[in-house]
């Protein structure tokens, strides 16, 4: 499961959910700009940070969460983990080809 954190008109929030449908991966979206509590507790958890969206993978593969960054960051972590994935449906022993 994924969080993204953005605000309202943010391009890269529009993106980074359409990227996560694509990949067909469950996501929560927490608007920060819609409460002010909201947005105090983005900023405790993000203390360096100063743009949306913000992603978080819940870590459930390796046990504690993974803050991937920004729209570009996310982009890049679909990229190697769609790669990696391809490259394990090739290198499982499928038989694709003649024998010889």
């Amino acid at each position: 499961m994924y969080e993204i954190y953005g605000a309202p008109n943010c391009s890269y929030c529009e993106r980074a959910k359409w990227l996560m449908e694509h990949n067909k991966v469950e996501y929560t979206y927490t608007d920060v700009s819609a409460d002010p509590d909201v947005q105090a507790a983005f900023f405790k958890r993000f203390p360096n940070v100063k743009t949306v969206p913000q992603i978080v993978f819940d870590g459930s593969d390796r046990g504690y969460p993974v803050h991937i960054g920004g729209y570009d960051q996310l982009e890049e972590w679909f990229w190697n983990h769609n790669k990696e994935r391809t490259k394990l449906k090739y290198t499982q022993g499928l038989d694709i080809g003649p024998k010889m």
